[in-house]
């Protein structure tokens, strides 16, 4: 996926950005995966993991909601960033 010669069309540079990061997550994920294979079966996260990690959604949609803010700010008073 990574570098691979691959061409995306997006609606902005953000969404490019976006989509990059997303296949090169999936990648990197797969790669994980492969290595991890031979360990044998899955082992579930412990409850306090699965907490965290809402958490952390959580200040992601923090991260968007400012984002937007700023988004909005350049769009309507023409603010360079």
């Amino acid at each position: 996926m990574s570098e691979r010669g691959e061409v995306e069309i997006n609606a902005s540079i953000r969404d490019a950005r976006i989509n990059r990061f997303h296949g090169t997550a999936i990648e990197d994920n797969a790669k994980l995966q492969v290595m991890a294979e031979p360990f044998g079966d899955p082992v579930p996260f412990a409850s306090e993991h699965i907490q965290r990690a809402m958490q952390t959604r959580g200040m992601l949609e923090v991260a968007k909601a400012v984002w937007r803010f700023w988004e909005h700010k350049v769009e309507t008073q023409g603010i360079p960033l």
